[in-house]
C-alpha cells in the first residue's frame, strides 16, 4: 500500500491550480472564495511538490492536513472482497 500525505495550499491567483493540474496530485477540494485546496500526493514526492509550488505565482502557504489519511484504507484488494461478499 502507498503511504500518502495530505496538505493543503493557499494561493492568490489561477496559476497554482493549473499547476496541481499539471503534477501527480489528487485533488480533493478547492475553494475559489477562500483560496485554497486540499490535495493527496505519495509521501516520497513530497518535497519535490513543495519545491514546485513554491517557485509557482502565487503561492502563499502550504500546511499539512489535519485530518488523519492513516484511518483510510485504500486497498484495492479489500475493497473488491468486500464487494464479492456482498
Amino acid at each position: 500500500m502507498v503511504k500518502r500525505s495530505g496538505l493543503i495550499v493557499h494561493y492568490q491567483g489561477k496559476k497554482v491550480l493549473d499547476k496541481l493540474n499539471e503534477l501527480d496530485v489528487h485533488v480533493v477540494y478547492t475553494s475559489k472564495k477562500q483560496h485554497y485546496s486540499v490535495f493527496y500526493i505519495d509521501a516520497g514526492n513530497e518535497s519535490k511538490i513543495k519545491k514546485i509550488l513554491n517557485n509557482t505565482k502565487g503561492f502563499r502557504h502550504l500546511s499539512p492536513s489535519l485530518l488523519s489519511i492513516d484511518e483510510y484504507d485504500f486497498d484495492e484488494n479489500q475493497k473488491s472482497e468486500e464487494i464479492e461478499a456482498n
